[in-house]
C-alpha cells in the first residue's frame, strides 16, 4: 500500500526548518541538562514523541522484547501505536491513512496540526518518566488560566442573566448574593490575563504574537472551512492545528470583551452613579450585548471543543464504523 500524498503549506515548511534546527542540537547535547531545546520541541506545532525519544535513556534494560541483540538503550520506535490511539488528531482521519503503526505516522498525517497536547509523549514506552512530567507541566498555567477565565465566564453569565432578567422576583439575600457573585467572577476574569502574565509570560508572548499574525495559510483555512460548510463536508476542510483563524479569533475576542465588560459595568457597582442616567442606560446596554456575545461564544467554543467529537463518534458508532471512544 503505498503512502499517503499530504500536502506541505507554508506553515508546515517553516515548521520543518525549526525541525532541523532542534535536530541538530538534539544530536549534540544532553536534552535532559537543556530545557531551551526541550521548550522548542514542545512549542513547535508538530507531534514531539519522536524528539523526545532522542532526548532518552532509551529500553530499560529490564524490558523483556526478544531480540538477537540487547536492546537496552534503543530509543528506537517500537512500532507499537501507542502514540497513534492517543492522538486526538489521528482519531479525525480516515482509517486508510494510517499506514503504518509508528511515530512516523504522526509526523505525516499529523504534522502542523497538532495540538500541542503531549499526549503522544505520555504514551511512548521509550521515553523517560522525568521527560514525561516535564511534557505534562509544560502548559499547566496555560491550563490553569483557561480553567479561570472559562469559570470567570459561567459565573458572570449565569449571575447576569438572573440579576439583569429576574431581579424583581428574587429575595433580597438571593440578590444580594448574586451580585457578589458577579463582582467576584468579574475580578477574576480580570485577573486571569494578570496571572498568566505572573506565570508563563513566554506563553503569553507567543499567544499573542500568534493571533496578530495572519497570513496567506490563514485564509486558506477559512476558505477551505467555509467550503466545508457550505457543501456539508463534502468539500474543504475543517481543520484544527494550533492557532488556527478560529483560535486566533477567540482570544482576539477575549482581549477585546475583557475592557468592553470593564468599563461598561465599573458604573453600576458604585451606589452613586458617575455617569448621567442616559450615559450608564448606554453603559448598562453595551454591558449586557457584549455580555451575551461573549457567552454566544463560549457556546460555541465549548461545542466544537467537546459536543462535536462525541457527536462525530456518536455518528460513527450508529453507522458501524467501530470508531475509538472521543478523547
Amino acid at each position: 500500500m503505498s503512502a499517503p500524498v499530504v500536502r506541505v503549506d507554508s506553515r508546515q515548511s517553516t515548521v520543518d526548518s525549526q525541525q532541523s534546527a532542534v535536530n541538530c542540537q538534539l544530536s549534540t547535547v544532553d536534552c535532559e541538562l537543556r530545557t531551551d531545546v526541550l521548550d522548542r520541541v514542545l512549542d513547535m506545532a508538530h507531534p514531539p514523541v519522536a524528539r523526545f525519544r532522542l532526548c532518552s535513556h532509551g529500553l530499560n534494560p529490564n524490558n523483556t522484547l526478544t531480540a538477537e541483540r540487547d536492546l537496552a538503550g534503543s530509543r528506537a520506535c517500537l512500532a507499537c501505536g501507542n502514540c497513534l490511539d492517543a492522538c486526538p488528531a489521528v482519531a479525525s482521519r480516515p482509517p486508510e491513512q494510517i499506514v503504518t503503526r509508528t511515530s512516523m505516522v504522526l509526523e505525516h498525517v499529523v504534522g502542523a496540526e497538532c495540538r500541542r497536547c503531549y499526549r503522544c509523549i505520555a504514551a511512548c514506552p521509550v521515553v523517560d518518566a522525568d521527560l514525561k512530567r516535564y511534557a505534562r507541566a509544560y502548559r499547566r498555567p496555560e491550563r490553569v488560566v483557561h480553567l479561570l477565565l472559562a469559570s470567570a465566564v459561567v459565573l458572570l453569565g449565569l449571575s447576569g442573566i438572573l440579576l439583569f432578567h429576574f431581579r424583581a422576583e428574587l429575595d433580597t439575600l438571593v440578590a444580594l448574593s448574586l451580585g457578589l457573585v458577579h463582582r467576584g467572577a468579574a475580578l477574576l476574569l480580570v485577573a486571569a490575563p494578570l496571572l498568566y502574565w505572573r506565570l508563563d509570560r513566554r506563553h503569553l508572548r507567543r499567544a499573542l504574537r500568534q493571533s496578530l499574525t495572519w497570513g496567506a495559510e490563514d485564509r486558506r483555512w477559512l476558505g477551505e472551512l467555509l467550503a466545508f460548510l457550505r457543501t456539508g463536508g463534502r468539500t474543504g476542510a475543517a481543520r484544527r492545528g494550533d492557532f488556527n483563524p478560529a483560535q486566533k479569533g477567540w482570544y482576539l475576542f477575549i482581549l477585546g470583551v475583557l475592557p468592553v465588560l470593564a468599563l461598561s459595568g465599573i458604573p453600576k457597582w458604585l451606589d452613586a452613579p458617575p455617569l448621567p442616567a442616559p450615559a450608564l442606560e448606554l453603559a448598562t446596554g453595551v454591558h449586557v450585548v457584549v455580555a451575551i456575545m461573549a457567552d454566544v461564544a463560549l457556546a460555541l467554543h465549548v461545542s466544537l471543543k467537546v459536543l462535536w467529537p462525541v457527536w462525530r463518534w456518536l455518528r460513527s458508532e450508529v453507522g458501524g464504523l467501530g470508531a475509538a471512544p472521543p478523547r
